[in-house]
């Protein structure tokens, strides 16, 4: 009887196999006539191999190895566990982490995991020793990816997209632009481009040889997942409810056939190119089409160049004491004369009704761009001139390098901003035409209220100023280095900085900015003599 026992189990035990499963079909004559009840059974065992427990928090995250020989998973509870994924047997357990892990991702070699501790950690997954610490971020580490050459990528809430050497440890790249935390990011199969979305609902994709970038929008939720096909295209799914498919394609173009070096690249609004051929000749380039006209006529080295708000003409300014109008569409021109030495910058006004030329001479002359006629002469300032959005004042650097503000109809000096010295390069008015940003000798910022008489506000950029650009909403500014909030309390405005510890690991000119944000990162061979961009066209010029 006893012997009979272990079958007679085995036969009742077959009640609870699934109907449709071989095991069932070919022993049910087996299952004893005794059981008249049975319970209600599935048609086929489920999909479920095995139960891997040991965390003692939510489990966040979890990664096959390339092998498929090992699964990780980060927790709540700080740690990374590695389990053998045949007998389900955990074989590590990587500790070290201050709070909790996000994500983990399997190189060839390795393992990277991030945390909310702001670091990146790599292990070596046989031996489960820690291998690097990976610092820098300013908040918490959402997301992990390798490169198919092994490079390594961190996202983080700091809101931008981090570039590691997994060998040295050091930071190679910060890939910048998004406005809130960084979700997800993923490489493509080549490991030439690079996705990261963000809680600002957008997918920003880099190349990541040549940093050109695209910003792919249509999501109205978060971005919370990233996954490339083989042939390179892209998913991403939202908080929205749905997954959107992206052509990643990055059109590029070389205008070439050009005699001679070129210099002062720049887009019309309306996205034609204009830029200048071994000093005197300017070419016009619709990116579309190609080349549309060369401009002659200058005698001397061409300074400056500007297009008008609506694209329709194109200034000049050399140092032949002329400043001259083009328009773009029949390449017929004006000479504007009257300076007595070389003329170094123009700017237009808002309206385009106006242009101002900044000469050597000390004066600025403002010309009607309909007639060509001088409006009016402005003496002892020779550096640089910013119109306000409105198209009322004129703010100029004088020789004396303090800042004045001048009205533009009737030409009458309404006050002197006096304060350090002032850069020849630029100033700039917030679009509520109230504040006035001027850059210093010593690379600060200087901010006026020009609705009120008082000191200016000094804002401490930590390096060399090439761009101030402020919010169209007048938020934040913006400069090469870093960004400023500000909030207007009281009457009175403040400026705060959210990355004023933000470690400083690039150098001056190695990025290309457009509308305030980095979009190319150039290492220093790399850097070009001119370059202009706008919108997902970039101009690069090498000698």
């Amino acid at each position: 009887m006893a012997d009979d026992s272990p079958l007679q189990i085995y036969s009742s035990g077959l009640i609870f196999a699934p109907l449709k499963t071989i095991i069932r079909k070919q022993f049910e004559a087996d299952i004893p006539q005794w059981i008249d009840q049975v319970p209600l059974i599935e048609d086929t065992w489920g999909a479920e191999l095995q139960v891997l427990g040991g965390h003692s928090g939510r489990v966040t995250s979890v990664a096959f190895s390339p092998s498929g020989r090992l699964l990780a998973s980060g927790s709540y509870d700080r740690t990374v566990r590695l389990w053998d994924t045949t007998t389900g047997v955990l074989q590590q357990t990587l500790e070290g982490y201050s709070s909790h892990v996000i994500p983990v991702a399997f190189s060839p070699d390795g393992l990277a995991s991030g945390s909310n501790d702001y670091t990146v950690r790599l292990w070596d997954t046989t031996t489960g020793v820690l291998q690097q610490t990976l610092e820098g971020h300013l908040g918490g580490v959402y997301s992990v990816a390798f490169s198919s050459n092994g490079g390594l990528a961190s996202g983080s809430i700091d809101s931008t997209v981090r570039l590691w050497n997994t060998g040295t440890g050091v930071l190679q790249q910060t890939l910048e632009g998004h406005s809130n935390e960084v979700r997800s990011i993923a490489f493509s199969p080549n490991g030439r481009l690079l996705a990261a979305g963000s809680t600002n609902r957008v997918v920003r994709l880099w190349d990541t040889t040549t940093g050109l970038q695209q910003t792919l929008r249509g999501h109205s939720g978060f971005v919370t997942s990233l996954g490339f096909s083989s042939d390179c295209r892209l998913a991403s799914g939202s908080t929205d409810g749905t997954v959107r498919l992206w052509d990643t394609t990055i059109v590029q173009q070389a205008l070439e056939g050009h005699s001679g070096s070129i210099d002062r690249l720049i887009f019309s609004p309306d996205g034609r190119l204009a830029f200048g051929i071994d000093g005197r000749r300017i070419r016009l380039w619709t990116t579309a089409t190609g080349l549309q006209q060369t401009l002659t006529g200058h005698s001397d080295y061409v300074r400056s160049v500007a297009f008008s708000p609506s694209s329709r003409l194109l200034a000049s300014c050399s140092d032949d004491c002329t400043t001259r109008l083009w328009d773009t569409a029949t390449g017929l021109q004006q000479t504007l004369e009257g300076h007595s030495r070389g003329v170094k910058k123009v700017t237009f006004s808002p309206d385009g009704h106006l242009l101002a030329s900044c000469s050597v001479d000390c004066t600025i002359r403002l010309w009607d761009t309909a007639t060509g006629v001088l409006q009016q002469i402005i003496e002892g300032h020779s550096n640089s001139v910013a119109f306000s959005p409105n198209g009322r004042l004129l703010a100029s650097s004088a020789v004396g390098f303090e800042v004045q503000l001048w009205d533009i109809a009737t030409g009458v000096l309404q006050q002197t901003l006096s304060s350090e010295r002032v850069l020849y390069s630029r100033g700039l008015f917030s679009p509520d035409n109230r504040l006035l940003a001027w850059i210093s000798d010593n690379n600060n910022i200087l901010i006026w209220d020009i609705s009120m008489d008082a000191l200016p506000q000094i804002l401490s950029n930590g390096g060399p100023i090439h761009k101030l650009e402020f919010a169209t909403d007048c938020s934040s500014l913006r400069t090469d280095w870093r960004s400023f909030d500000i909030q207007l309390r009281d009457g009175n405005y403040t400026f705060t900085s959210p990355e004023r510890n933000l470690e400083r690991t690039l150098g001056v000119n190695q990025w290309i900015t457009l509308n305030g944000q980095n979009v190319l990162w150039l290492p220093p061979e790399a850097r070009p003599d001119c370059s202009a961009i706008k919108d997902k066209i970039l101009a690069l010029h090498y000698m």
